[in-house]
């Protein structure tokens, strides 16, 4: 999973503040954090997610002790572990080197495979949380799927926190392929990232940060740097800015969720409307009960996760995964937002995804979010939060405006707003 091979050794593996923390370091440090959990009988491991060195080596350390972790929200620690310790008969809060907290449920052991890597739990933002299991092989195949479209470069960071998904994965995978991690970086004139480094690095993040990180800016970003972007839908607004801001640079984006690592990637900045791209290597996806071709998203790969975990019971994968995500495949996938997000107004099935890609295109408006609200005449009424550019226009105007494109079209409600909000994870709501 993570290897310590004789001619990478003395590379660095992470770069924080100024420390620089080489594989030899790495391992000696892991192995030293190895010695508080290897005399505990408890399994599972929860480790609070802090952008520190110290988080690293305790994830190595059960790597090496073959032990779960739990990845956590440093935020509301105890909070989130007396919820989610539920799930298991016997767990340990990780806090200081040699210090934590035991927790103790009825549960039954659970049959997991001896290769199982971490538990991690969703936000809940579309849904109850809940825990997806992934072991070491279905990720090591994740990276090296991943490195067979994207060659690796000798520097990696992500801009997102270790708690996401994205997070935990970019830094798996890079120390894994014995790249340099570089920690801590929430922007991107941060003093690490000098010319050299900028000229051999990949950013990972997700659409919405990296734009703000990108329009925080008042200058451009000098450098032949990789920029890998996933989480939601890139627009074209994210695209324009990227162009203006990163002469130098590339940009690919991924479509993906937690449990099947990547399904589809672009690269470049031309996109076609709705489209996520070409299949990852290895993917296979079929529509489920289409409507007008669009419907369901299952996948099929060697990246898929082991099953969920959830009040102490393991759900294993279905063969076809369902990523409860809208969409249709000819040549490319096309992505039409959650399942659970389409709207039904007076019978007529209404994408969220397929009328915000349109409204984006007026003129006058710099973003929106589309969704369903329960209506007793409609069904669901169709409403929109809108942050206009400079003038705003009516609902009327605005419903002209769409039918241009289909009559079945509707807005029922508009809010003007300056922002819009979003989960923790960073996914939209209302």
């Amino acid at each position: 999973m993570i290897n310590f091979p004789d001619n990478k050794i003395d590379t660095a593996a992470i770069l924080f503040k100024k420390q620089t923390i080489s594989y030899r370091d790495l391992k000696n440090s892991a192995q030293y954090y190895q010695q508080t959990i290897d005399s505990l009988t408890e399994e599972f491991i929860f480790i609070p997610m802090f952008e520190t060195p110290e988080t690293i080596y305790k994830i190595v350390a059960c790597i090496f002790s073959k032990k779960v972790f739990i990845p956590i929200n440093p935020l509301d620690i105890s909070d989130q572990v007396s919820k989610l310790s539920k799930n298991f008969p016997s767990s340990f809060l990780w806090e200081t080197k040699d210090e934590g907290k035991f927790y103790k449920t009825s549960h039954p052991p659970l049959n997991l495979s001896k290769n199982t890597l971490f538990i991690g739990f969703t936000s809940g933002s579309t849904g109850e949380p809940k825990g997806f299991i992934r072991d070491k092989k279905s990720w090591q195949n994740s990276f090296d799927i991943f490195h067979s479209v994207f060659p690796t470069k000798k520097y990696v960071t992500c801009l997102t926190p270790l708690h996401y998904s994205l997070g935990l994965y970019v830094l798996m995978q890079t120390l894994s392929s014995n790249q340099t991690f570089l920690m801590g970086i929430k922007k991107l004139d941060h003093p690490l990232l000098t010319t050299s480094v900028r000229n051999n690095l990949q950013i990972f993040s997700v659409p919405t940060v990296f734009t703000h990180c990108l329009t925080a800016l008042n200058k451009q970003v000098d450098g032949t740097f990789d920029v890998i972007l996933g989480g939601e839908q890139t627009n074209q607004q994210h695209l324009n800015l990227f162009s203006k801001k990163c002469p130098e640079a590339t940009l690919s984006d991924f479509y993906g969720t937690s449990e099947t690592s990547f399904i589809s990637y672009h690269q470049g900045l031309t996109r076609l409307e709705n489209s996520v791209g070409t299949l990852f290597p290895n993917v296979k996806v079929t529509i489920d009960n289409p409507t007008n071709g669009i419907g369901e998203i299952n996948v099929f790969s060697p990246m898929i996760f082991q099953g969920y975990l959830q009040q102490g019971k393991i759900e294993p994968p279905q063969h076809f995964f369902k990523t409860g995500d809208l969409g249709k495949f000819k040549d490319k996938l096309y992505y039409y937002g959650r399942k659970d997000s389409r709207i039904n107004r007076k019978g007529v099935k209404l994408f969220p995804q397929l009328l915000e890609n349109i409204l984006r295109s007026h003129h006058k408006i710099k973003d929106c979010f589309i969704y369903g609200e329960q209506d007793t005449d409609f069904g669901e009424r169709v409403e929109v939060q809108i942050i206009f550019k400079d003038t705003q226009i009516s609902l009327l105007e605005l419903n002209r405006y769409l039918k241009k494109f289909n009559p079945s079209y509707k807005i029922d409600r508009l809010y003007t707003v300056t922002k819009l909000n979003m989960h923790q994870s960073g996914k939209r709501k209302k």
